[in-house]
């Protein structure tokens, strides 16, 4: 399965893009998820609800990239499709991102906020995949 440090890669790659999209487009406002960390906290959003989930998301994005990228040199092995599938899944852990589908509180998300869900969710599944059918050496 070749292919599947490709899909990974690609899905990373698209995820820590999309960070700087559009995320939320109304009346002629437009945000992108990276605008997020300039945003006020207080004690009771936590790291993965606040502004710092843009740091986390990015993070989880990058982990993956690096892991496929070393891979190239050699064999995608089992334990490259554990580690890129826990980071995929912290990443919908994130508030933005989980939501980045459908949005929430009566807002709908733009281009970048689909494309954060979605590359998350295709690269978990190029990782189990990749947990499921490892490269024979």
């Amino acid at each position: 399965m070749k292919e599947i440090k490709f899909v990974i890669i690609a899905a990373a790659v698209v995820g820590i893009i999309a960070a700087f999209l559009p995320y939320v487009s109304a009346q002629g406002i437009s945000l992108s998820f990276w605008d997020f960390h300039k945003m006020p906290s207080s004690i009771s959003t936590g790291i993965l609800n606040g502004p710092k989930q843009v740091y986390v998301a990015l993070v989880c994005f990058a982990v993956p990239a690096v892991i496929a990228v070393l891979a190239m040199m050699g064999k995608l092995a089992r334990w490259h499709g554990i580690t890129a599938g826990i980071f995929f899944l912290l990443t919908f852990a994130t508030e933005g991102v989980r939501k980045g589908l459908t949005g929430s509180d009566g807002i709908s998300t733009a281009i970048g906020g689909k494309l954060l869900f979605l590359a998350a969710l295709v690269g978990l599944v190029g990782a189990v995949v990749a947990m499921a059918k490892p490269e024979q050496a």
